[in-house]
């Protein structure tokens, strides 16, 4: 199973802030990219599932930056846009009832203003979660997500001249439990 979605838009009278917070409109922005779903039954007991995206957003203008360099961001690449971003994930399903998955996001860099001057790396998580049916439409979840416990952001810009970058949660587990209605 798989679904493929291409896309391309251009975009008139924008309105976005610049890195002194002000709001900049009247602007306009370019905007392609391809996205993939699929999923894959390996085996009755093993899937693997993935959304894979590719975007590249631009600036289709000038405008006049508050507290900026004056520099013609025209071209650019759009700031806190990645142009790529990732999931993939193994499933298996030792009995009917359970499954366990591993699965790996990918974030990744983008530009943190919109001169292009300052960047985030990206990061990549992963998580693993066991599901388990229970008589009479219960569910058991247990998962632990960012297994390895990345030091990440969860976003990042820049005020000014400053980068800022806000702590993505580091690795923790989480007990749920859910009634199917």
């Amino acid at each position: 199973l798989y679904q493929l979605s291409l896309y391309a838009m251009q975009k008139d009278n924008v309105i976005f802030k610049d890195n002194n917070r002000q709001n900049i409109d009247s602007q306009k922005t370019e905007h392609f990219g391809a996205e993939l779903s699929l999923a894959i039954d390996i085996t009755r007991y093993v899937t693997v599932s993935g959304n894979f995206s590719y975007g590249n957003h631009q600036y289709a203008s000038n405008p006049l930056l508050s507290g900026g360099t004056g520099a013609n961001i025209k071209g650019k690449i759009m700031d806190t846009a990645p142009r790529q971003m990732h999931q993939l994930a193994v499933t298996v399903k030792p009995i009917d009832s359970s499954r366990i998955t591993l699965e790996a996001l990918y974030m990744g860099d983008y530009y943190l203003d919109p001169e292009n001057l300052f960047s985030y790396d990206g990061h990549t998580l992963y998580n693993l979660r066991y599901q388990q049916l229970l008589p009479d439409g219960w569910e058991l979840g247990l998962g632990v997500y960012n297994l390895d416990n990345t030091l990440y952001a969860d976003r990042a810009d820049v005020l000014g001249t400053t980068e800022r970058y806000f702590v993505g949660e580091p690795r923790s587990t989480r007990l749920s439990i859910a009634k199917q209605f």
